[in-house]
């Protein structure tokens, strides 16, 4: 028999459920560990439908390029969700964070978007991120001319750093 136990966080998991025979004499219930990843609801990642779907749409011919940074932004969401902020650092950490090990991946590291641990636009240059706070995070494409700060870059959540998409 089953008994659901309410379990506390260990090492990005949760304990799931108590066994009958883990039950001592007591009365107290001594919580085996599942291993359940902590995810927030409806994210269903490491191979689940949700991340699957919106990553199917990242560099996709059938999409607008400026979906791809909707889309990046979702992961990014999902991802700040299940770890409390969005991952940061320079594009390759941030890959490294999405990429993840087993439970934890958010993007499949065989993905087309990503090449040498980055995450690349549909013109095959790396995205630039630069943290606006913990939860939002600026996403940059260089656009067609694959020169970053030029007039074609397409940009979500415009930090102002670089005065609206020109170098300063």
């Amino acid at each position: 028999m089953d008994i659901p136990a309410v379990g506390r966080k260990r090492g990005g998991f949760i304990d799931g459920r108590a066994s009958s025979r883990n039950v001592a004499a007591s009365g107290i219930v001594i919580v085996r560990f599942l291993h359940v990843p902590i995810v927030a609801e409806g994210t269903l990642c490491s191979h689940g439908r949700r991340c699957r779907q919106i990553t199917s749409k990242l560099n996709d011919e059938a999409t607008q390029p400026e979906e791809d940074l909707d889309a990046i932004q979702e992961i990014l969401n999902l991802a700040a969700r299940a770890s409390g902020g969005h991952p940061s650092g320079e594009n390759g950490d941030i890959t490294a964070a999405l990429i993840g090990q087993g439970e934890g991946a958010f993007l499949p590291k065989n993905h087309p978007a990503v090449r040498n641990g980055e995450l690349i636009d549909r013109w095959g240059t790396p995205y630039w991120f630069h943290p606006v706070n913990q939860n939002t995070t600026e996403i940059r494409s260089a656009g067609p001319d694959r020169e970053l700060f030029t007039a074609d870059d397409l940009v979500l959540n415009d930090s102002g750093v670089t005065g609206g998409g020109l170098p300063e």
